[in-house]
């Protein structure tokens, strides 16, 4: 298998179709834990060192045009960067593997997975047998410091993400605009 990566996914790429899709010839192999990070939502997802936190993710194999494949779909190396972390196969093993994290200067990002692109990470959990709890917990704590920084609509981005319109703009916006955004969801 040497011509294979092992790589963790922890968001849309849990998704069995969204992968079938992107990578066809990825392997699902199965659910994995990262130790010490956390998921996190910057209208799309991502992760971030967290001490004593858990990441709950899967391994797949890919082959070299599957990591070609999802570099690209992940903007990678532009927007999100890969990188090697050990993964825990609870009771098994640990291992190294391949994941993506968001560069830095797309890290200030403020903003919610879209219902669509939430029901796909959704599906994925599910399809790993993964906690949809932990996916809850994870959107509610991201929604909650967005309110801590003033944070109180959503604007759509595409087909992904709903990007944070600051408490300043949303309290400044004309009853017409307010009602616009309303109706495309951003609210």
């Amino acid at each position: 298998m040497t011509d294979k990566t092992l790589y963790f996914a922890y968001g849309s790429n849990l998704d069995l179709d969204g992968m079938d899709m992107r990578a066809p010839n990825a392997e699902p192999v199965c659910a994995a834990d990262l130790h010490d990070w956390q998921l996190t939502f910057r209208g799309v997802a991502d992760i971030e060192p967290a001490p004593g936190a858990i990441v709950r993710g899967a391994l797949w194999w890919l082959d070299p045009q599957g990591v070609e494949s999802i570099d690209r779909y992940e903007g990678a190396p532009n927007y999100y960067a890969r990188q090697t972390v050990v993964v825990d196969v609870p009771g098994v093993l640990k291992t190294e593997a391949m994941t993506y994290v968001m560069l830095p200067n797309f890290q200030l990002e403020v903003g919610l997975p879209s219902p669509g692109y939430l029901a796909t990470i959704a599906a994925g959990f599910r399809a790993f047998d993964l906690p949809m709890e932990e996916l809850k917990q994870t959107l509610f704590r991201v929604e909650q410091e967005h309110k801590d920084q003033g944070v109180r609509m959503y604007r759509a981005d595409g087909p992904k993400r709903m990007m944070a319109v600051q408490k300043v703009l949303a309290d400044n916006m004309s009853p017409a605009t307010r009602r616009l955004m309303e109706l495309e969801g951003a609210a």
